[in-house]
């Protein structure tokens, strides 16, 4: 990575709230991610049907958090967030067949914590895949960064990412200011490969639409932070 493209992608990242990097997973470690996931993503695997993806991937899968703390994925968060990032939420998306879902435009929100705790600006409490959620406030969403690992082609047919660029900038925006930025800014699609890997605000606006010819799209999207929460709460 020379210095130029950093810079260049750290200006996109900020300007635009986001940027691709093409070609950033290489094959032995892309295979070993593949490897993870497929065992994880097959139907009635351990007993039970995994359709959709995971919520909890590193509880499934531990090991999967020294992967993600190591090359090149810690070096492109600390683009991004500066100091000694650690992944502090990982999903796994998986859209099939049988899982082919569609996501309006929202922003990402929720952090997953250890336990509850009544801190100011965490609102809206709730409790999926037994990992304690909350809405946090802009202050701490500014300080994250989401890595989207593409293990497969993500295009139109298989329901890629699209983004609105430039609304991250606007902290956490009301229904209402969604559907306003939905109305006035041009999508972009987020096409990319197997082992490319996009660098995302978590406030930036985006959306999936259902694939046209879903073939098993699988995204690995780990959540980054450097710093600690406030008020006592602590990552999960």
């Amino acid at each position: 990575m020379t210095d130029s493209a950093t810079d260049d992608r750290y200006r996109r990242l900020e300007a635009d709230g986001f940027a691709l990097v093409c070609g950033a997973v290489g094959g032995s470690l892309l295979g070993e991610l593949r490897d993870v996931c497929e065992g994880l993503c097959t139907e009635g695997a351990g007993g039970r049907e995994v359709r959709a993806g995971i919520r909890v991937f590193l509880d499934e899968h531990p090991g999967l958090c020294a992967l993600l703390e190591g090359p090149p994925f810690r070096d492109l968060a600390a683009l991004a967030l500066g100091g000694a990032p650690r992944a502090v939420r990982v999903i796994l998306f998986h859209k099939t067949d049988d899982a082919n879902w569609k996501v309006p435009w929202h922003q990402d929100c929720t952090v997953a914590v250890r336990e509850r705790r009544e801190t100011p600006g965490f609102t809206g409490w709730s409790v999926k895949a037994g990992v304690p959620h909350a809405q946090a406030p802009a202050s701490v969403l500014e300080r994250m960064v989401t890595l989207r690992i593409h293990l497969d082609r993500s295009d139109p047919t298989t329901g890629a990412l699209e983004v609105l660029s430039g609304s991250h900038r606007d902290g956490v925006l009301t229904a209402e200011a969604i559907r306003s930025r939905a109305t006035t800014i041009d999508p972009t699609l987020c096409a990319a490969d197997p082992g490319d890997v996009l660098l995302m605000k978590p406030l930036l606006l985006h959306r999936s639409l259902p694939a046209t010819a879903p073939s098993g799209r699988r995204v690995v999207h780990a959540e980054f932070s450097a710093t600690e929460l406030p008020g006592g709460l602590e990552w999960r």
